[in-house]
């Protein structure tokens, strides 16, 4: 038995220009995408997470400087990431949602749509 050997060549491809990575959008770009729905308009959900965050550290911050407690770390992250948490999943839920659709309108395609219509047959 004879071994077949293949010779394998390679290519090295070399770019005329180097490779640069596409421009950062601004910074108010993902802060708008975070704090506004489809429509563009201002959610409450999102921005109540931010009062709230915002809140969390001024809470904490206050308990540590002021009130010389104990900073607890576990504890602010264990909130922190529940209230991330939640936050993401008000936001992977809304994202289901077709621009100019309300939530109303939304239930009333899917229920319909799910219903089948029995015809009788003459």
């Amino acid at each position: 038995m004879t071994a077949k050997t293949h010779r394998r060549t390679r290519v090295v491809v070399t770019p005329t220009k180097p490779l640069k990575s596409p421009p950062a959008p601004p910074a108010e770009y993902w802060l708008r995408s975070i704090l506004t729905d489809h429509d563009g308009y201002f959610d409450l959900g999102a921005v109540l997470v931010g009062f709230v965050g915002i809140f969390m550290c001024a809470a904490s911050g206050y308990n540590t400087i002021v009130l010389h407690n104990s900073f607890n770390a576990m504890e602010f992250g264990t909130g922190v990431g529940a209230m991330l948490g939640g936050f993401a999943v008000y936001k992977w839920g809304d994202a289901k949602r077709a621009p100019g659709t309300t939530t109303t309108t939304m239930q009333r395609t899917e229920t319909t749509a799910s219903r089948k219509i029995d015809i009788p047959r003459d």
